[in-house]
């Protein structure tokens, strides 16, 4: 057991406490990014038409309802992350998560064997890891 009084705790605390309203205000920026960007494809063109039919296909980045930037973090924070924004998520929620840390490709899909949570994608561009990580269950 930790003592509350422990200085080094104390650091892990606010530390935890900086990462997640990074993560936050950085899912929220990319919200608005999506929203910009599909009143930009909405508006009529030159040509007066709209650059984006009327029967678009939802893609997966249109179901994400929170993404966490866990970029340059290594073992255990990106689980830890995803442990704390899924217990705050509705069963039906997307989360996606970047990543650098290559054992994250293992440490999420045994997390969400685990939890009974659903990976429904990952892939890797440029060295970024992207998971797609749906909340299946209240486990956890």
């Amino acid at each position: 057991m930790s003592n509350p009084t422990d200085p080094l705790e104390e650091v892990r605390q606010m530390r935890l406490a900086q990462l997640r309203a990074c993560a936050l205000q950085q899912a929220q920026n990319i919200r608005q990014l999506h929203e910009q960007a599909d009143k930009l494809a909405a508006a009529p063109g030159p040509d007066g038409n709209a650059d984006t039919p009327p029967d678009r296909k939802e893609t997966m980045t249109d179901i994400v309802n929170v993404t966490l930037d866990a970029r340059g973090l290594f073992c255990p924070e990106p689980v830890m992350m995803l442990h704390n924004q899924i217990r705050d998520m509705q069963i039906g929620e997307v989360v996606e998560v970047l990543a650098t840390d290559p054992s994250t490709k293992r440490d999420f899909l045994k997390f969400c064997n685990f939890l009974d949570q659903e990976l429904l994608s990952s892939d890797e561009q440029d060295g970024v890891l992207r998971f797609l990580i749906r909340k299946a269950s209240e486990a956890g």
